[in-house]
């Protein structure tokens, strides 16, 4: 019996050995070397996501994004083409449709499309358009604007305007004197008093009339800003800037054969007239000038031919 139970409590100390013995030596994690389970059936992120479990899902229809859609990019530069074939065929311009570049703002609000210039080397016609309220983009055509591409040097493209062009061209214009007299003003069929406002809204427009004739004979065929046509197409008493009945706002609207060139001989824009505004000039160049009508003792005016958008 002793016997027996020696044998049985030794039986017991070897099992006991053995548990322990298992525990003691479990294996340590290694890295997997076999794809990992990626079902997660709680739900829950996990700390480290797998290369299959990033989101697919695109954004709704009706979310702004910064990059369009196909059809969506393709329908905004059909709408901002039919612009630059406006603009082409006002200023015998020429410009390429194939390889139109279309940015949309993250809000969805605008777009701008930028067409290059079949005339002018790394030239482009750079054009927005807004998201109207019946969720159509249509042109904002005092955003648009003729440039060098992007990350061209001016250098390279204003080389062909040659040396001191410009500023020649803008100092005979602020030197230029434009002259309106009393028999001007009385010729244009105003017979009101010498400085009176019907009488000095009559001196601003033949001085806008004027304006346009001098730039006409100015911006020669040989000029670098030569013009096929000049218009003076606005005289406007005050703003809300200057809202003296003495200060008049003379707009200019230009057809021009080398549009770029106007950027800088102006002190601002040029912005391009929109149909709303003057259907019969839409495309054109778009400048002005607040000019206060000082008159003299005989009642003549005398101003310069600059166009800087402020008296």
């Amino acid at each position: 019996m002793k016997k027996f139970i020696a044998i049985s409590l030794a039986l017991l100390m070897v099992l006991a050995a053995v548990g322990c013995n298992t525990t003691t030596t479990k294996p340590t994690a290694e890295p997997a070397t076999e794809d990992p389970i990626t079902e997660n059936t709680t739900g829950l992120p996990t700390a480290t996501p797998q290369q299959d479990s990033e989101p697919t899902a695109e954004p709704t229809a009706d979310l702004p994004t910064a990059t369009p859609q196909p059809d969506l990019e393709q329908d905004i530069i059909e709408a901002a083409w039919a612009f630059a074939e406006m603009i082409a065929q006002v200023h015998e311009q020429q410009f390429i449709k194939e390889g139109a570049e279309v940015k949309l703002s993250v809000s969805g609000s605008f777009a701008d499309v930028c067409f290059a210039s079949a005339l002018y080397p790394y030239e482009m016609l750079y054009i927005t358009l807004i998201l109207n309220e019946n969720g159509n983009y249509e042109v904002s055509p005092a955003s648009c604007y003729i440039d060098r591409a992007e990350g061209v040097s001016i250098d390279v493209t204003d080389a062909r305007f040659g040396d001191d062009a410009i500023g020649n061209k803008s100092d005979e214009l602020h030197n230029a004197q434009i002259v309106v007299t009393v028999d001007d003003v009385r010729a244009a069929g105003c017979e009101e008093e010498i400085g009176s406002n019907e009488y000095r809204a009559a001196v601003a427009e033949v001085y806008g009339e004027k304006l346009a004739e001098y730039y006409r004979g100015s911006f020669t065929e040989d000029s670098l800003f030569y013009c096929f046509d000049v218009r003076c197409i606005d005289t406007e008493a005050g703003s809300t800037v200057y809202p003296e009945d003495s200060y008049y706002n003379i707009v200019i609207a230009f057809r021009v054969r080398d549009i770029r060139p106007f950027s800088y001989l102006f002190s601002f824009g040029p912005y391009f007239v929109s149909g709303a505004y003057h259907p019969e000039y839409e495309g054109w160049l778009l400048y002005w000038n607040y000019v206060n009508i000082e008159l003299q003792e005989d009642g003549s005016f005398v101003c310069d031919a600059y166009l800087n958008g402020a008296a």
